[in-house]
């Protein structure tokens, strides 16, 4: 039985075609219905980082992972989403892959077992005000980590505010006329 995850999260398992000269990965297509890719970003991770968990009330993910492993959190900050609350984790690996889109709204991090090389789309280019950190361990976003001991963090995560401050700002937002 697949976990169930927040609405809009779609995963997609990608078909490697090999044959005697090596291998051919389809990464994207326009016909699975996912919005444009404004901008696209290449992550190297080293292993036992911990990148997040952030969220964008304006732009959505879509993310692949190239070389190594990592384990993506999530949980549901959209207080009109039927699955509001909800918290989930999905690993992704290069040696199965598989290609995810996260709806804005949707906060996420990754943790890098290993060292870890991944894509990430953007369906509007990156900005700020559209970018919201959380402390990665807060224990209101119910988000499973393996045991961590001394992960690699940012200064920005490192200082990252409670999930109750990020919740207290995206309804600010939702509020704001402009």
């Amino acid at each position: 039985m697949k976990a169930k995850l927040p609405n809009g999260v779609q995963r997609f398992d990608l078909k490697d075609n090999q044959d005697d000269r090596g291998n051919l990965t389809e990464l994207f297509r326009r016909d699975w219905g996912l919005p444009e890719c404004r901008q696209i970003n290449l992550v190297c991770s080293k292993a036992n980082v911990v990148r997040g968990v952030h969220v964008h009330p304006n732009h959505s993910d879509y993310l692949l992972v190239l070389e190594g492993e990592l384990l993506l959190g999530m949980q549901d900050l959209r207080r009109a989403s039927e699955t509001f609350g909800l918290a989930a984790t999905a690993t992704l690996s290069a040696d199965n892959p598989t290609a995810w889109f996260i709806p804005g709204g949707v906060a996420h991090g990754f943790y890098t077992p290993t060292a870890t090389k991944y894509l990430y789309g953007l369906t509007n280019e990156w900005e700020a005000g559209d970018d919201f950190g959380c402390c990665w361990d807060d224990p209101g976003l119910a988000i499973v980590w393996p045991e961590l001991e001394a992960p690699i963090l940012s200064e920005r995560d490192m200082n990252a505010p409670s999930l109750d401050s990020v919740m207290q700002k995206l309804d600010s937002l939702s509020k704001d006329p402009n």
